[in-house]
Order: C-alpha cells, then structure tokens, then sequence
C-alpha cells in the first residue's frame, strides 16, 4: 500500500494554521458575521460542489488511474467535462444573482461574489486529485496544502487589517479561482488536461459520474442536514454556536481523506489483478486503513468528549462556552469514519450502488433530522445525523461482506480497535476524575491532556507488541539485500532462503532496497526466489541513505510480523539496524559478514562497521579469516558464530572434452566462436573493488605468446561497484592479445561456465569464503588462487601464487592448463575403453 502520510502531513501543516483562523475571526467579528461565515462557505465548498454533479468525475480519477490506456483518456475527459462545466455554471449563477440572493436573505454583493467563486470550488481540486491518484502523492499533496497555506494566511491578513467580512469572501474566491487556473496550465503540461473530444471516453466517464455525481447530491443531505435546516429555522446568532460546537477538527479530517483517496486506487488496482477470484490483497490494504485511522481517531473522540470545554475555551474564548456540550455529541461523528464508506464501491466502479446508497439514507438522515429538530431542536438535528452516520456504515460493512466474500476478520480489525476504546476509556476516566486537582480548564487540559497523549500510544504499542508476540505461530526472516544481481552473494542469499524454507520452520521473506527497475531479468534472481515461493519486496532507492527505504522496511517488518532480519552486508546491515530502530527495537537482527573487501575504499567504513554491529543480536562469520577480521575491528568476539556458507556443487564433476565444447556452443554469442576451442581460464566473481581482475590481467601479460593464443581469459560476472567494469576494460584494452580477454556479464547459471571452462582463476585480495573457488574445486577444474588467508582452506586442490609476483602466477598457470588437458586426456580414455568394454560385453 502506498503511503498515505505525504497527503496527511503536508495537510496537517497547513490546517495548523488554519486553525487560527477561526481564533482570530470569533475576537474580531460578532455572532452575527460568524454565523454569515459558516453559512457561506457551507453552500459554497460543502453543499454547491455537490450539487454541481461535477463531484462524480472528480471522485472518478481514483477509479480510472488503475485502468491503464482507457484511463488516462477518462481523465482527460473528466478534466474536459470539469473545466468546461465550472465555467458555464459560474456565468449562468451569475446571471441568476438577484432571485438567489433573495432566496438567501443575503444583499447582491455578497452573492456576486458567491456566484464568482462557484468556478474555483469546482475545479480548483482537479490537478491535487488527478496528481495523487496518479501516485504522484508528494507533488498533488504540496500543491493543495500549499495553496490552502497561503489561503489561510492571506484571510487572517485581510482579517485583522480590515475587520469586513466581505474582504475576506472575495480573497478566498480569488486564490482558489488562481488555483483552479494554475492547476488547468499544470495539467495542460503534463497532459492530464486535454480538450480532445472522445465520445467514447466521455461515455466511460459519464456511466461512472453521473450515479456518483447523484450520489453525491443526495448525499449533501446525508452530511449537512442538520445544517441545512437549522441554517433556515434558528439565527445567524445560534447557528454560530451549533456550528462552534461542531467543531471541525483539520488533522483529523485530513487523515480520514489521506488514507481513503491513497487506499481507493490501490483497492481498484488489487481488484483488477484478482479478477473474478475473491482479493485477499484488496482486503488487507482495507483492514490496514480502518485500522490506522482506529488508531487515531478513537483517542480523539475519547479526548474531545472529556476536555470539549477546555478545547471551547481556548479555541473560541469563554463566550462560546456554552457549545462545548455540542461538541461532546458532536465527537461520535468522528467515530463512523473509522470504516471508509464506499471505497471499496468506488475501487469496483460500482456506481449505482454508490447512488443508490446515497440516496437512501440521504432520505433517512434529512427525515431523522427534520423530525428531531422540530421534536428537540439543534440537538436532535445533531442526533439524526449521527444516527443515519452510524447506520450506512453499518449497511456499507454488509455490502463488503457480500460482494467481496470476505469474511468480517479479514477486513474489520476488531482486536485493534477494541484495543484502542479500551486504552481511550481507562485514560479519559482518569484525567476526568483528575480535574478537580487543577484550578482552571486550560491547566487542566494542558497537563492531563498531554499525559493522555503520550500514554496513549505507549500502552497501545505495549499491548499490540505483546499481542503479536502471543499469536504468531510461525517464524519469519526477512534478508535484507541491496541488490538481487546474479553474483554469489545473491546465489548465497537463494539457497540459504530456499533451504530454511524447505527444510526448517523458518518462513523467509526477501527485501531489496536498491533494485533497478526495468532492469533485465536475466541481471537478476528476483523470479528464481519467487519460482522456489518466496515472496520479493523490491524498492530502488535514490543516491545515498533513503529513509523512505528504511521506512518501507520497517513497514514490511511490522505488517508481516518479521522476527528477525538477516542481512549479508555493511549496507544492508545498516538499513537493518535503521529499520530496528524505527520499529521499536520489535526486530533481532542476524548479520553475515562474507568479506571485507570494502574496508580499503573509505576509512569510515571501519567506524560503520564497528558501530553498527552493537545492534546486532547475533554475528555470523563464514571464516576463520572474517572472524579475525573483526576481532581487529575490536568487536567483542562474544557475538561471534563461525557458519560457513553452504556450496551448491554442480552435478558433472568429470567431463569430456567433447562435452565441453558441447557446453560452449550451449553458451553462444557471450565469446567469440574462434575461441571455443581455446583453453578457457575463467574468472567468475563480481566486478567491484579488490576482487582482482586487475591482477588477472597483468597475469595475462606475463604468460608467453603462445600460451596466450592458445588460450581465452573470460571474465563473468556483474558490475557491483560504479566505474569499476570501465577501468579494467581500460586494462584489458592495454593487455596484449586483448581481442582474448571476454567480459560476459552476468553469469544467471554459473555452473555451465565451470563445466565449459578447463582452468579457474582467482586473484582476490581478500576472501571470507571463497565460494567460487570452492565450487570450481566440486566441478573438478584445477585453481590458480592468489596466496590470501581467504584461499588457504583449499590444501591440495589448488595453486597459489603471490599477488606481487605475477610472473610466478604465470608459471603456475601455464602448469594448471597442462594439468586440465592431462586430465581430460585421462577421463576420455576412460571413456573410450569404458565404451570397448561395454560393446565387447554385448558381442
């Protein structure tokens, strides 16, 4: 699921300084204007975009921006429709001035500039909306909580300098009408926007708009009933204090928004990709919302009902006192939107549902609410609303239920929510029963406000750690990599994976953070994890730490219940301890240190190297070597385990030489058809610092001419360090008969190069454990290793040489090419007098 919180925090910024707004208008203006306030912006941003039906092509970009090719068409379309439409019912409302605003009771400047606004708050939201569901978040989330900043502040401005409620409606209608047409330029640009005409596309986005757009209509009633009718039965005066009290809280609001306009096109998406079978993926991203927006709004109405006067007070001043009591009542409406109504409608393109549902308790909450009112006044129009609140969400559950076939724990995450009213109720009763220690409000609702806040979220993350901990039935590792390449880290990664799955109860789960996207599958392992069952979270990250990588972490850590990460290198290690750290230390971290090649490139590495193993549960080395390694790092050797990696051996140990070059036609292109007959001396390792294909080529340079043309150097493996393949191409272009040096690139299946080849070659300057020389040893071909500690656990199998001396390794070489083909001789007169025997047997 795509993260909600750029919307949620972009928002919550500037709804801060929204909030004073309404602190600065009750101080400089009457009951009467602020009453005038509400009622304005009421029709104008509540109530008349509703009534426009252009809410229908809005609410459709969420739909259409999982639909592909027909999508982006739609969207241009509703961008048409919205633009054009804005337009023509701004000049016919203002042609209609006069009779409306005798209507409203309001004088014909007040509506003039009403009727000049209806264009803005139509079609200002289009480009934010198109933006984010797109998936462009950051972008469509700067755009409205930026315009929306400058809004604020340019009201209190106008406000407090000229006291007229008038100049305040006109700077409102003026910036959200620049909105509108800078968003309209933007779209243009990106080519959301287009004035084409397609009638096919008009009629995709007008079957889904207009239900949605009816829907929408109806359902002005089903949220501003109350409103609506007080707004016409009490005065100016009191509709201040009703509309006061209930008070609309921005952070809360933006979060309930975020999460459904981010969760709907993923939900249309998940839908699309199950097709007719039911969407356990489509469920989860919904059990997710509903419970983080549980997590949050339940506290909020527990704190609102108990401290309602203290919020009165310092948000209006003592004047309006009297609507803390609304506000109590009020809170419950923030309950029924823990369960986002209609998105999974909205997802499934379910438009008449939506209409219908609309309607329907449309009709039942402006019933509700004009029969209480005239029973019990505002507070039974504040009842009815709840109610019939309360009652669609009830009905929107059982319509998931049906369509759907999910069952109500797969998406309705009652332990969770139960969690939190019971955390919410404990604190509220105590900082309710301890007001009478304090000797005002605000004091009172500073403190135990605070201590409300903060326990809060310490005892809910205490308790839900100790209830995962109770209810997970399996174990589950995530390994941690920076790349998936074909190198053999990532082959280690593959088989210890596949092994724990297959042969412990260890569930293993893979994340790679620095994946290229696009990349060729040949480049890397990402389908053989998945091909053996183990499931890929894949993110590419940018230039440098990304704490956006670390969060994705985290969040796959928290969502799947990981117990413990297993990293395999400094980088991943720490992404790994980032990852501990922002999940609340819930997650042991297991490190593997294969080598230390990279410690030589940047002096620092040797401090990450020390200081990020502290918060490493465990240690793994996978030699002798690594361990003294770090002991000279001063890492304390209690953490320390000596595994060593597992080697998966190829099956033919002794092969022809008919075989061979049976293999090397197999390989193709990769090297030149004029040396499959050569002797191949292969180098497998990864191109990156200190892994000495460099060495290998001044190797090359001392051998004789014609050990050289008798002979091809080929050098598989992928670039993992930037520059380096650049620089020993550089070499090999300089070495003599440098048209017999092959680089290959990545070796997906290395055992068929250690099955073609006849000689293996490797010159590291450093090796923990040296897996390639290791399965070159399985596969029966004779070693010529540079004389490191790494290359010192193969006695008996292999040659070594000093790096510093090359023409020794070139002496060495020169030997082991003598000893391959000797045995090759070997094996094929084993074959051949195993052949004689066999026809002599059957004669």
């Amino acid at each position: 699921m795509k993260s909600h919180w750029p919307i949620s925090i972009l928002s919550t910024l500037s709804s801060f300084v929204n909030m004073l707004l309404p602190l600065v208008l009750v101080r400089i203006l009457g009951p009467d204007e602020i009453g005038l306030f509400k009622i304005f912006f009421l029709y104008l941003i509540m109530i008349f975009p509703c009534f426009s039906f252009m809410t229908g092509a809005t609410s459709g970009l969420s739909y259409w921006a999982g639909r592909g090719a027909e999508g982006a068409r739609a969207i241009q379309m509703s961008a048409l429709v919205t633009f054009v439409s804005s337009a023509l019912i701004t000049i016919g409302a203002l042609a209609l001035h006069a009779p409306i605003a005798a209507y409203m009771g309001w004088d014909a400047v007040t509506m003039q500039i009403f009727c000049v606004g209806l264009f803005g708050a139509t079609a200002s939201s289009f480009y934010e909306e198109t933006s984010i569901a797109l998936g462009r978040i950051w972008r469509g989330a700067a755009f409205g909580s930026g315009v929306e900043l400058l809004r604020t502040v340019a009201i209190l401005a106008v406000a407090i300098s000229t006291h007229s409620i008038k100049a305040i409606f006109i700077t409102h209608v003026a910036i959200y009408t620049v909105k509108a047409l800078v968003g309209l330029g933007l779209g243009l640009r990106e080519g959301i926007v287009s004035f084409r005409w397609e009638t096919q596309a008009f009629r995709n986005v007008w079957k889904y708009a207009l239900p949605v757009s009816v829907a929408a209509a109806f359902g002005v009633f089903a949220g501003y009933s109350d409103q609506m009718i007080l707004a016409k039965h009490i005065s100016a005066a009191d509709f201040a204090f009703y509309s006061i009290g209930c008070l609309s809280v921005p952070p809360l609001m933006i979060l309930e928004m975020s999460v459904t306009r981010v969760l709907i096109p993923q939900l249309s998406a998940a839908c699309v990709a199950a097709g007719d079978r039911k969407s356990t993926e489509a469920a989860r991203l919904f059990r997710r919302a509903v419970d983080e927006l549980g997590y949050f709004l339940i506290p909020a109405v527990a704190g609102m009902i108990v401290f309602a006067p203290s919020i009165i007070e310092i948000l209006f001043t003592a004047r309006y006192a009297s609507a803390a009591s609304y506000l109590r009542l009020y809170a419950f409406y923030y309950l029924v939107l823990v369960i986002p109504n209609d998105s999974v409608a909205r997802a499934r393109g379910a438009g008449n549902w939506i209409m219908g549902n609309f309607i329907a308790f449309s009709v039942v909450t402006l019933a509700l609410c004009w029969g209480l009112a005239l029973r019990f006044g505002p507070w039974g129009a504040l009842s009815g609303l709840i109610a019939a609140k309360l009652a669609s969400r009830v009905y929107a559950v059982m319509y998931m239920r049906r369509v759907t076939g999910w069952r109500l724990a797969e998406f309705i995450p009652m332990p969770e929510l139960l969690r939190s009213v019971a955390v919410s109720i404990l604190l509220g009763a105590a900082a309710y029963a301890a007001q009478p220690a304090f000797n005002s409000h605000i004091m009172w609702f500073l403190v135990c406000g605070s201590v409300f806040t903060v326990l809060y979220f310490v005892l809910t993350l205490t308790w839900a750690h100790r209830s995962d901990r109770a209810r997970i039935t399996e174990r589950k590792v995530l390994m941690l990599t920076q790349h998936l390449g074909v190198g053999g880290l990532e082959r280690m990664i593959l088989n210890l994976s596949h092994s724990a799955r297959q042969e412990t109860d260890w569930q293993p789960r893979v994340f790679v953070y620095d994946h290229v996207h696009g990349d060729d599958p040949s480049n890397h392992l990402i389908e053989d994890f998945r091909e053996r069952g183990i499931t890929v979270d894949v993110y590419s990250k940018g230039e440098g730490f990304s704490v956006k990588a670390v969060l994705r972490i985290a969040r796959v850590v928290l969502n799947e219940k990981i117990q413990v990460i297993h990293s395999h290198d400094l980088g991943a290690l720490i992404y790994a301890v980032a990852a501990k750290v922002a999940t609340g230390f819930r997650v042991r971290i297991v490190h593997t240190q294969h080598s230390f090649v990279h410690l030589e490139r940047k002096p620092r590495y040797r401090f990450y190297e020390r200081a990020f193993t502290y918060f490493a549960d465990e240690l793994a080395v996978v030699s002798e070597d690594t361990r003294k390694a770090y002991a000279g790092l001063g890492v304390s050797s209690r953490k320390l385990h000596l595994v060593p990696n597992g080697v998966a051996f190829t099956e033919n140990t002794a092969l022809t030489r008919e075989r061979k070059l049976e293999l090397r036609a197999q390989i193709g292109t990769l090297v030149p058809p004029a040396l499959r007959e050569a002797t191949w001396l292969l180098y497998l390792a990864r191109i990156h610092g200190r892994k000495g294909q460099d060495h290998a080529i001044r190797l090359w340079s001392e051998l004789s001419p014609e050990a050289r043309a008798g002979s091809a150097l080929l050098l598989v493996g992928p670039e993992t360090q930037m520059g380096e393949l650049q620089r020993i191409r550089s070499l090999a272009a300089a070495a003599p008969d440098a048209d017999r040096i092959v680089f290959t690139g990545s070796a997906r299946d290395p055992r068929i190069w250690l099955e073609a080849s006849d000689v293996y070659l490797s010159c590291s300057e450093f090796e923990g454990m040296p897996l390639g020389p290791i399965e070159a040893a399985g596969a029966g071909l004779p070693l010529l290793l540079s004389d490191i500690v790494g290359h010192q656990m193969l006695p008996g199998t292999s040659h070594r040489y000093d790096l510093a001396s090359p023409d020794q390794g070139a002496a060495q070489l020169a030997f082991a090419t003598q000893v391959s083909r000797e045995r090759l001789e070997e094996i094929a007169h084993e074959v051949r007098y195993a052949e004689l025997w066999q026809g002599s047997q059957s004669s």
